[in-house]
C-alpha cells in the first residue's frame, strides 16, 4: 500500500509541476518616473540635446562637445509626493536621488571620452491594500510598498568629422532591482539586466546656432520572481509515510517585462544675441510595439536662457511628457513649467539649480472633482574643470 500511495503522490506531483504555467507579464511605468537628468538642459524645458551648457558627459546627446568639458559632473534631484492618478490613498515618487548622475571624463579639446553612471528610471508607490477571508468579512488592511530602480552605467565617446559635424555613442549596462512589502515585512524581490545606447549628431553650421538628434535604444527589461514552493507531506498525518518525507512544488514561475520606448528626437539651439538663447526640441516615442494598449507619442520642449552676466544665467522654460498607456485615459499626461540658474562659482566650478513644475496646469479628468498626478521635481548639478 505504502508503495502504491507513494507512486500516486509523486504522479501527482508531476502532474502537477508539468501543468503550471509561467505567469509572463508586461509593464510600464508612468512616464514621469524617468529622472530628469541634465539640470541645465531641463531648466530650459528639456531642450538639451543641441544645448551647449549641458555638461552630462554624452549621456544627453554624445556627440555634445559641451558635456565632456568637466573632468567631474553630478547631480541630485528630490521629486515631491505625487497622488496618483486613480486613487487618493496611493501616494507615488516621494523620493531623494543621491546621486541622479554622476560622471567622469577627460577635458582636451581633440578627444572626448567619459564614464558614467544615472539611476535612469525610479519608482516608488505605497497603498494601503485590504485581504478578505472567511474570518474577516470587513477586510485586513496592510500596508504595501513597491520600489524600482533602474541603474544605468555608461561609456560614452566623440568623433570629430569636421569644424562643423560630429557624432557621438554612449552605450552601457542596465540593472533593473524591484521590490515589494506588506506591513515592513519582505513580500518579493526581483532583479534584471539590460543594455542601453544613444547615438548623437550635432551640426553647428556657425558658432552661435546647434542643430542636433539623437536616438536612444533600451532593451527590455526581463525580471524574474524566485519561484514560491509549496512543502507538505500528504501521508504523513495517515501515518503511511514518515514525517521526514516532504514534496516540493513549484506554484508560481512568474516574469515580468518592464518596456521602454524607442526615441528620437530633434532639437535646434540658437544664441541670438550675448544674452539670450533659445531652444525647441521634439521627441518621437514609438510604444506601439509592445502592446494593443500603447500608442507612439510626441513631446514637446522649448525654453530660453537670459545671461545677466558671464557668471550668471536664468532659465525658463515648458514641456509636455505625454503618457502612452491610453486605457487610463489622460491621467498621466502633464504640462511643466521650467526654471532655473546656472553660476561659475570660480575658475574651476559650476552650480546650476532647476525647478519643474505641473501643478500649475490642470488635467482634471470627466467625473473627477480635483486635479490628478501633478508633479514637482528639484535639481541640483556640480562641475568641476
Amino acid at each position: 500500500m505504502k508503495r502504491t500511495f507513494i507512486g500516486y503522490v509523486l504522479f501527482f506531483a508531476a502532474t502537477i509541476s508539468a501543468q503550471i504555467p509561467s505567469n509572463e507579464s508586461t509593464f510600464h511605468y508612468p512616464r514621469a518616473t524617468i529622472t530628469k537628468i541634465g539640470t541645465v538642459s531641463w531648466a530650459m524645458g528639456g531642450a538639451g540635446i543641441a544645448n551647449p551648457l549641458d555638461a552630462t558627459a554624452g549621456f544627453n546627446n554624445p556627440a555634445l562637445q559641451s558635456s565632456y568639458r568637466n573632468i567631474f559632473y553630478a547631480e541630485f534631484g528630490k521629486r515631491l509626493e505625487t497622488e496618483n492618478a486613480f486613487e487618493g490613498w496611493v501616494q507615488l515618487d516621494n523620493q531623494q536621488f543621491l546621486p541622479a548622475f554622476a560622471a567622469l571624463s577627460n577635458s582636451t579639446w581633440d578627444t572626448n571620452f567619459s564614464i558614467g553612471y544615472t539611476r535612469y528610471s525610479s519608482f516608488r508607490e505605497e497603498m494601503d491594500v485590504s485581504i478578505y477571508t472567511y474570518d474577516r468579512p470587513a477586510g485586513l488592511r496592510l500596508h504595501m510598498q513597491r520600489k524600482l530602480d533602474v541603474h544605468y552605467f555608461f561609456v560614452a565617446g566623440r568623433y570629430e568629422l569636421s569644424a562643423a559635424l560630429a557624432l557621438g555613442l554612449n552605450v552601457g549596462i542596465n540593472y533593473a532591482k524591484y521590490s515589494e512589502t506588506i506591513s515592513q515585512v519582505d513580500h518579493r524581490a526581483a532583479k534584471g539586466r539590460n543594455y542601453q545606447y544613444t547615438l548623437g549628431a550635432i551640426y553647428s553650421p556657425v558658432e552661435s546656432l546647434n542643430f542636433a538628434a539623437t536616438f536612444r535604444r533600451i532593451s527590455d527589461v526581463e525580471m524574474k520572481y524566485p519561484d514560491i514552493i509549496f512543502d507538505f507531506n500528504p501521508g504523513g498525518f495517515l501515518g503511511i509515510l514518515p514525517d521526514s518525507l516532504d514534496f516540493q512544488f513549484e506554484i508560481l514561475n512568474e516574469r515580468e517585462i518592464t518596456v521602454f520606448p524607442d526615441v528620437f528626437s530633434l532639437a535646434v539651439t540658437h544664441q541670438i544675441s550675448d544674452h539670450w538663447t533659445w531652444a525647441a526640441q521634439v521627441d518621437f516615442e514609438d510604444w506601439s510595439g509592445f502592446t494593443r494598449n500603447f500608442e507612439d507619442v510626441i513631446q514637446f520642449h522649448a525654453g530660453a536662457g537670459y545671461a545677466i552676466s558671464p557668471k550668471f544665467i536664468v532659465f525658463a522654460g515648458y514641456f509636455t511628457e505625454t503618457d502612452p498607456t491610453k486605457y487610463r485615459g489622460d491621467y498621466y499626461d502633464q504640462r511643466f513649467f521650467t526654471g532655473g540658474i546656472n553660476c561659475k562659482i570660480n575658475k574651476r566650478s559650476t552650480l546650476s539649480l532647476s525647478i519643474m513644475n505641473s501643478r500649475l496646469f490642470s488635467n482634471k479628468q470627466p467625473g473627477e472633482e480635483k486635479d490628478l498626478f501633478r508633479q514637482t521635481y528639484f535639481s541640483a548639478g556640480i562641475s568641476l574643470f
